[in-house]
């Protein structure tokens, strides 16, 4: 949907002339600019390659201090 919004917006927009289009995108190239300069912080907690055979388990336990007041 978004890729569909963004193309349209190209189309009529900066290159149709359209005023409504061309503000959609303005606020679409903002907004990844904004994305852009605020950057990620996240970093990997874990990272290894698996061979062929091999499987990840991922599992979420529940925390001991909310399991006490069950």
């Amino acid at each position: 949907m978004a890729g569909f919004v963004r193309r349209t917006a190209i189309a009529k927009g900066l290159f149709g002339g359209s005023r409504f289009w061309m503000a959609v995108l303005g606020v679409i190239w903002a907004r990844r600019l904004f994305k852009r300069l605020a950057g990620s912080n996240l970093e990997p907690v874990y990272r290894e390659e698996l061979l062929p055979g091999q499987a990840l388990l991922i599992t979420h336990h529940a925390d001991q201090t909310h399991a006490d007041l069950r």
